[in-house]
Protein backbone atom coordinates (compact mmCIF):
# COMPACT_ATOMS: atom_id res chain seq x y z
CA UNK A 1 0.00 0.00 0.00
CA UNK A 2 1.33 3.56 -0.94
CA UNK A 3 -0.66 6.82 -1.28
CA UNK A 4 0.32 9.30 -3.66
CA UNK A 5 1.99 11.80 -2.39
CA UNK A 6 0.81 15.63 -2.74
CA UNK A 7 -0.83 18.63 -1.35
CA UNK A 8 -4.20 18.66 -0.05
CA UNK A 9 -4.55 22.23 1.25
CA UNK A 10 -8.15 23.38 1.59
CA UNK A 11 -8.07 26.46 -0.52
CA UNK A 12 -4.89 25.67 -2.38
CA UNK A 13 -4.93 25.89 -6.43
CA UNK A 14 -6.56 22.75 -7.20
CA UNK A 15 -5.57 22.47 -10.44
CA UNK A 16 -1.60 22.90 -9.06
CA UNK A 17 -2.29 20.45 -6.33
CA UNK A 18 -3.73 17.73 -9.31
CA UNK A 19 -1.11 18.32 -11.66
CA UNK A 20 1.80 17.58 -8.79
CA UNK A 21 -0.20 14.46 -7.59
CA UNK A 22 -0.15 13.21 -11.47
CA UNK A 23 2.99 14.07 -11.61
CA UNK A 24 3.63 11.82 -8.30
CA UNK A 25 1.61 9.38 -8.85
CA UNK A 26 3.05 8.74 -12.18
CA UNK A 27 6.87 8.48 -10.32
CA UNK A 28 5.43 6.21 -7.44
CA UNK A 29 3.36 3.46 -9.30
CA UNK A 30 6.58 3.38 -12.10
CA UNK A 31 8.96 3.42 -9.08
CA UNK A 32 6.59 0.48 -7.18
CA UNK A 33 6.68 -1.49 -10.70
CA UNK A 34 10.21 -1.63 -10.78
CA UNK A 35 10.55 -2.97 -8.08
CA UNK A 36 7.61 -5.78 -8.09
CA UNK A 37 6.79 -6.01 -11.52
CA UNK A 38 4.70 -9.04 -11.45
CA UNK A 39 2.17 -7.08 -8.82
CA UNK A 40 -1.30 -6.09 -9.58
CA UNK A 41 -1.74 -2.56 -8.89
CA UNK A 42 -5.16 -0.90 -7.91
CA UNK A 43 -5.41 2.73 -8.12
CA UNK A 44 -7.92 4.71 -6.44
CA UNK A 45 -9.26 7.93 -5.42
CA UNK A 46 -11.70 10.02 -3.44
CA UNK A 47 -12.80 13.94 -4.34
CA UNK A 48 -9.20 15.45 -5.36
CA UNK A 49 -7.36 11.85 -5.28
CA UNK A 50 -9.97 11.07 -7.46
CA UNK A 51 -9.29 13.48 -10.07
CA UNK A 52 -5.82 12.96 -9.61
CA UNK A 53 -6.16 8.60 -9.92
CA UNK A 54 -7.65 9.60 -12.99
CA UNK A 55 -4.64 11.75 -14.47
CA UNK A 56 -2.64 9.53 -13.62
CA UNK A 57 -3.93 6.30 -15.83
CA UNK A 58 -5.23 8.83 -18.53
CA UNK A 59 -3.01 11.13 -18.56
CA UNK A 60 -4.27 14.87 -18.12
CA UNK A 61 -4.17 17.58 -20.99
CA UNK A 62 -1.69 19.87 -19.31
CA UNK A 63 0.45 17.25 -18.08
CA UNK A 64 2.22 16.58 -21.75
CA UNK A 65 4.28 14.49 -22.97
CA UNK A 66 2.41 11.55 -20.59
CA UNK A 67 4.04 8.10 -21.04
CA UNK A 68 1.15 5.56 -20.31
CA UNK A 69 3.32 2.87 -17.61
CA UNK A 70 2.98 -1.01 -19.97
CA UNK A 71 2.31 -3.55 -17.68
CA UNK A 72 2.89 -7.20 -18.83
CA UNK A 73 2.26 -10.39 -17.65
CA UNK A 74 5.10 -12.40 -15.56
Amino acid sequence: YIDIQFDVTLGGDYCNQVAEGARNGVSQITAFHGKCPCSHIVVNGYSEGAHVAGDVLGGPVSFLPFVPIAYGIC
